[in-house]
């Protein structure tokens, strides 16, 4: 049962934000308000991309800033939950975050500023807009966040961190598909061969790829196997 939203706060709940490839991803969007009617003007914004559910993940931190004068976005990234797509993660985050920028900018509610907050994953899509050049975008807050996942997170030094395709990621496997409470199943381990295009404005030892950025033929002083793989 959802939470009673406080009467200085109006919540639009699963508004569909159209991506440049025709995909739509939703989002929570808290005004503030006067007895439940949206406050004409323009405010500020914060940004929350999340995979981790958006109508649980930050409802109580969304009322508290609305209520304080800004207005809080909340989405769930591509695929995840109640947005449409297929999920790659970190993939498309630049991208779509982005489009989702470029689209609070420019409504009537909005001042011109973004601030964008949140943790671990949440925190690596901030980085993401950061290499992308997201427009409206003032200010960041990534908490506990992904950054050179070559090194740390997914890789250690470039070694696959076999966690990665066992327990520790079953809420990867989780999407609009399973009810909430349910229970995922623990993906079956496959490695593949990945398929990088490691962009100018990043880090040559990342392997998180920036596809809004131009693309330089992948270097590196790690040596690889010959399936391809960088030990």
């Amino acid at each position: 049962m959802r939470a009673a939203t406080p009467d200085d706060v109006a919540l639009a709940r699963d508004l569909m934000i159209p991506m440049r490839d025709g995909v739509k991803l939703a989002a929570d969007v808290y005004r503030p308000a006067r007895s439940g009617v949206p406050i004409e003007g323009r405010f500020p914004a914060l940004l929350m991309r999340t995979p981790y559910d958006k109508e649980v993940r930050a409802a109580p931190f969304a009322q508290y800033f609305a209520s304080r004068g800004y207005v809080v976005v909340v989405q769930d990234v591509r695929a995840r939950y109640k947005s449409q797509g297929h999920w790659r993660p970190l993939y498309d985050d630049g991208v779509d975050g982005y489009d989702t920028t470029q689209w609070i900018g420019h409504q009537p509610w909005s001042d011109g500023g973004i601030g964008t907050v949140g943790t671990s994953y949440e925190g690596g899509t901030q980085h993401a807009l950061a290499i992308a050049d997201a427009p409206f975008v003032k200010a960041m807050i990534p908490l506990f966040s992904m950054s050179d996942v070559g090194r740390y997170g997914l890789r250690h030094n470039g070694a696959f961190e076999l966690r990665r395709s066992t327990g520790s990621s079953r809420w990867e496997t989780r999407g609009p598909a399973e009810p909430r409470g349910g229970r995922a199943q623990p993906p079956a381990i496959r490695l593949r061969r990945p398929r990088l295009q490691i962009s100018s404005t990043m880090c040559p030892n990342t392997c998180v790829p920036c596809p809004c950025a131009p693309a330089t033929p992948p270097s590196s002083s790690r040596p690889t196997t010959k399936s391809g793989w960088r030990m």
